[in-house]
């Protein structure tokens, strides 16, 4: 089957973010005086949104803190998402290579919409991207499929001709 469209996850798949999202986490539990954790421990707390990794470097008898850490996170990553974050080798050729032979693109992210927003083009360049849909209210994180069956329906393919890559 030749598919017609690709949704990419974002973070570990399409942009190495791990140096930032543990530089932000270490930062806010500085300020909170609770222990930094090493950037190679970040890898087993990441993957289910935000507020997971913040549940999960925050000290276990601590969750007391976790919204006041949650928006300080947010508010320190929305200007340090940047600092150290970088496409993987090969990302942008594969992604051109995908958009000349007229397969659509999409993102489905567990990042915040809004950074979503911010981050996918400046690293993988304006318009390479049909749709990018990060968390939101109106969306369940994944692992839902309901983010991704939104991607789909906005790139206007049915579920059965996307390739889910993350």
């Amino acid at each position: 089957m030749k598919y017609k469209a690709l949704i990419f996850d974002l973070d570990g798949t399409l942009l190495n973010t791990i140096d930032d999202l543990a530089d932000s986490a270490n930062h806010i539990l500085g300020q909170l005086g609770f222990p930094t954790h090493s950037t190679d421990k970040y890898k087993y707390f990441v993957g289910n949104g935000i507020p997971k990794l913040i549940e999960r470097c925050l000290p276990a008898d601590r969750q007391d803190c976790k919204e006041k850490a949650l928006r300080m996170f947010l508010d320190y990553y929305s200007l340090h998402s940047e600092d150290k974050t970088a496409a993987y080798e090969g990302i942008p050729e594969l992604l051109s290579a995908a958009a000349q032979k007229g397969i659509k693109l999409g993102v489905i992210t567990n990042k915040a919409h809004s950074i979503a927003q911010q981050v996918v083009p400046h690293f993988l360049g304006e318009g390479v991207f049909d749709y990018i849909r990060g968390l939101d209210e109106t969306i369940k994180a994944k692992p839902c499929p309901d983010g991704a069956l939104d991607v789909a329906c906005k790139l206007g393919v049915k579920p059965d001709e996307v390739l889910y890559i993350g």
